[in-house]
Parts: structure tokens; C-alpha cells; sequence
């Protein structure tokens, strides 16, 4: 015969599903500032104000709590790069569009975004396999803005992947430079940056014509 719940059980079963959004918020700060490895769950319940059985509640392992935080963000991402596209009214205005959705998410994300870039090989290599599958969805969409751009006339030939990959590598490496306490605003330094990755494509010398014998 089973034992009834005491009633001091059925209020804790309750308290832990509230802690969940608590405790993969603690967790992301720790990785973002601490890294993964450096993180222990027992350090992650301790700034979260819970019991080990409480994280042990939601999470079986560290790790579910590291694939959490960086599926959540690369989905969020893109979404936001998707949804970027419909208003675009031309090629140019698609990549400006692409960038302006993935730079938005690194300034407003930038714990994640740091995560996602720096954490993402201590995942077991089924999970790591789905984040590089995902991160090569986003990229496919800047290849398909380029080669629209080319197709336009508006640049030259480029190699798409190689376009696509420097202007991501402008995009990611927010976190790595920007302060909020620095002397430029994130409005000013969200401005520039978009602008001269943006640059980086629209100035590229179109390719001439080969000369017919």
C-alpha cells in the first residue's frame, strides 16, 4: 500500500516547478561569467537559493541545464532572423533586415549569445550535432541574402559562404568588445555595427565584364 503525501511534500512539488525559470537563470549567469566546466550545480543551487533537490527536480545533469540555455537561444534566434525576412523589399533590405535580427539578439542576449559561442563543445555529440544543424539554418539564410544580392547586380560574385561567415563573425563578437559603462551608448555602437557589416557586403566592387575576343 502506497503512503499518502504528507502535506508538507504536496507544497514543495508546487515550489519547485516555480523555481525552474529561477534556477536556469542562476545557471546562465554562471556560465556566462564562470564558463561551463568552472560551474558546479551545487555552486548554481547555492546563488539560487534552493536545495540540490530542487535544481535534481528539473535537471538530471549539469548538462541539461547547458543544452537548455543554448536550444532556447538558437531557437529564439531563429525565429527572430525568419521572421526578419517577409517585410524586406528588395535584396538589400532582406540582409540588412538578417543582420538587424541577429545583432538585436547578441545585445539583447549577450549572456546567451556568449554560451552559445563558447560552451556549446561540452555538449554531448548528439546535442553539439543539433546546434551545429541549427547554427547552419542561420547561415543559410545569409548565403540565400547574398546570392540575391549578386543575382541583383548589386555586387559581384562573391563567395557566399565566406561573405556569410565575416559577416556573422561581425555580429558575434559584441560580447567580446562592447561595455554599457564605456563611452559609447549600445544604440550608437548597435548602429555602427550594423552599418559597417552591411558595408562590408554593399562595397564589394562588382565584378567586370571579360573582355570577348
Amino acid at each position: 500500500m502506497r503512503p499518502k503525501r504528507t502535506s508538507s511534500t504536496a507544497a514543495e512539488e508546487p515550489t519547485f516547478g516555480v523555481l525552474r525559470p529561477e534556477i536556469l537563470a542562476v545557471a546562465t549567469d554562471a556560465f556566462a561569467k564562470k564558463g561551463y566546466v568552472a560551474s558546479s550545480l551545487r555552486d548554481i543551487a547555492e546563488q539560487a537559493g534552493v536545495t540540490a533537490a530542487a535544481i535534481y527536480y528539473h535537471y538530471a545533469k549539469k548538462e541539461d541545464l547547458l543544452r537548455e540555455i543554448i536550444f532556447d537561444g538558437l531557437d529564439r534566434l531563429s525565429r527572430d532572423v525568419v521572421s526578419a525576412l517577409p517585410t524586406a523589399a528588395n535584396p538589400i533590405e532582406a540582409l540588412e533586415s538578417v543582420v538587424r535580427a541577429h545583432l538585436r539578439f547578441n545585445v539583447e542576449f549577450v549572456r546567451e549569445s556568449k554560451i552559445i559561442i563558447e560552451e556549446s563543445r561540452f555538449l554531448n555529440e548528439v546535442d553539439y550535432a543539433v546546434v551545429r544543424e541549427k547554427q547552419s539554418g542561420i547561415l543559410n539564410i545569409y548565403r540565400a541574402c547574398i546570392l540575391e544580392l549578386t543575382k541583383s547586380g548589386r555586387i559581384g560574385e562573391v563567395d557566399p559562404t565566406i561573405t556569410a561567415f565575416n559577416i556573422v563573425s561581425i555580429v558575434l563578437g559584441w560580447y567580446r568588445w562592447f561595455r554599457p559603462e564605456g563611452r559609447v551608448s549600445a544604440q550608437d555602437a548597435f548602429d555602427y555595427t550594423l552599418r559597417f557589416a552591411m558595408a562590408a557586403v554593399i562595397n564589394v566592387t562588382p565584378a567586370k565584364s571579360k573582355a570577348v575576343d
